[in-house]
């Protein structure tokens, strides 16, 4: 469901239009689809974003980022212009760059959830707690049921050491979804902040079972055996851990302690 206008207070709004996720007047003067600009109208700029893609897809992001911002100099209303190049600059974590051009996205075409997704992650990358779940929370209120936001805003509930709060999010993807593995990695490393040991095994246990090659879930279980005083099995959790991430600095650091 869309969400109408007057569905958020004033304040929420205000600070949802300060980070980009809305216009701060309700949108740009023109957003009438009919107006905005579609590359396939004018071929040249087609092929350029087109090229862009293939240079993406290729690693080249740099020659990615060149094409993208000549595109949108020469048309400024070509919106996916704007959001492939905010997806360049968060993958080179040019986080700055990446939010005025996904701000810029969402000005010309304000429903434009990809955009609001990434502009969260965006922000997510940089830290900013907050400003990552006021995004991702206004992306929920539109698309309830989206697994993979109710994850994400879980995982900043815990990142804000609020476990409690976490767990209610991973319980809802997990109700609509109950395969998504990397929910209950998650899931367990909430637990194991409450120090609930024996649930948190099994959310584990879980994730491993859907996907036995998933990252940090053997160094999660060897965060439980430490608490146990199991310093055997827990060397063996690290070792099985750098099997998968052999660049997992923390588990190499804690099996030489």
């Amino acid at each position: 469901a869309t969400m109408q206008p007057g569905a958020m207070d004033d304040e929420t709004h205000e600070k949802l239009a300060s980070l980009g996720y809305v216009g701060a007047f309700g949108g740009p003067v023109d957003t009438d689809p009919e107006n905005l600009a579609d590359p396939k109208d004018k071929i040249d700029l087609f092929n350029m974003m087109a090229d862009a893609r293939d240079d993406s897809l290729e690693g080249k992001s740099d020659e990615a980022i060149q094409k993208l911002s000549e595109l949108v100099r020469l048309d400024p209303k070509i919106v996916d212009g704007y959001f492939l190049l905010g997806n360049e600059y968060l993958k080179k974590a040019h986080y700055d760059e990446a939010v005025n051009a996904f701000k810029k996205a969402l000005d010309l075409k304000p429903d434009y959830d990809f955009a609001v997704i990434n502009l969260a992650n965006t922000y997510r990358k940089m830290g900013k707690i907050d400003d990552a779940l006021l995004g991702f929370e206004y992306f929920l209120k539109k698309n309830p049921d989206n697994v993979q936001v109710l994850g994400r805003i879980g995982e900043l509930q815990l990142a804000r050491n609020d476990p409690d709060q976490a767990m209610v999010y991973f319980d809802r993807a997990l109700k609509i979804d109950p395969k998504t593995r990397w929910i209950y990695n998650s899931k367990g490393a909430a637990l194991l902040q409450k120090k609930q040991t024996k649930e948190a095994e099994a959310a584990f246990r879980k994730a491993l079972e859907l996907n036995p090659k998933i990252n940090m879930v053997h160094f999660n279980l060897a965060q439980i055996f430490e608490l146990r005083g199991s310093d055997v099995e827990a060397q063996q959790e690290y070792l099985k851990e750098l099997e998968i991430a052999p660049k997992n600095f923390k588990a190499s650091f804690n099996l030489g302690r």
